[in-house]
């Protein structure tokens, strides 16, 4: 297994909560740290298994062959194989998302606490891969905009709130490789099962609390 992460991919950010009123420790811990901790490792682990496949792809299909032999072990990881079988009909075998998953995980920067100031108000400084963060800074930006809006009517509220969860789910599917090939529309479902859906019911969560005031992306 060879693991090439792109430039862009291994880029580091900080994600900045502005935060006030008053917290329990049990609210920081629930609301903010598992909150944040949860949504972070499932949309960084599926952007860079995406991100890894066509890294993969791009690699094999540059490289002298002569100078470095081909290996597709992360697309078979997230495609599936077609396992020959002399004399019967071959077999694709598509192995379990939670297998990509965990062969992913090594390689994901953890989710560090960059600093905190409980005072009100304040905030709290997360640091990890800058993608994931930035997806997750942009969707509670725009909930908590939206959010102090007056709206005439509640269906512009659902409206926009739609639009705000599509984009999302378009920000982190567009790491995913082509989708042509055996094996990717069931992973599609279960990247929206595992990462997308999850994550935009826990960050609406979040950003629902009139305590959690912005968030802010800071890079490098």
């Amino acid at each position: 297994m060879i693991t090439d992460i792109p430039e862009e991919s291994a880029r580091i950010g900080a994600l900045r909560l502005e935060i006030d009123g008053l917290w329990s420790v049990q609210d920081f811990q629930s609301l903010l740290l598992v909150s944040l901790q949860n949504v972070y490792q499932r949309v960084s682990t599926t952007m860079l298994l995406g991100d890894l496949v066509r890294e993969e792809q791009r690699r094999n299909e540059q490289s002298d062959k002569r100078e470095r032999p081909e290996d597709w072990t992360w697309s078979a990881l997230f495609y599936g194989e077609i396992y020959p079988f002399p004399g019967r009909e071959a077999v694709f075998k598509l192995p379990p998302f939670e297998s990509a998953v965990e062969a992913v995980r090594p390689f994901v920067a953890s989710l560090d606490i960059g600093g905190i100031r409980l005072e009100s108000p304040g905030w709290i400084q997360v640091v990890g891969h800058l993608n994931p963060l930035k997806t997750i800074a942009d969707f509670i930006s725009k909930w908590r905009a939206e959010n102090t809006k007056r709206m005439k009517i509640t269906g512009d509220a659902a409206l926009e709130r739609e639009k705000m969860n599509r984009k999302f789910a378009l920000d982190v599917l567009r790491h995913m490789p082509p989708s042509s090939r055996h094996g990717a529309a069931v992973r599609l479902a279960e990247i929206a099962q595992y990462a997308i859906n999850p994550s935009v019911d826990t960050l609406a969560h979040l950003a629902s609390d009139n305590r959690v005031l912005e968030a802010e992306l800071i890079e490098g």
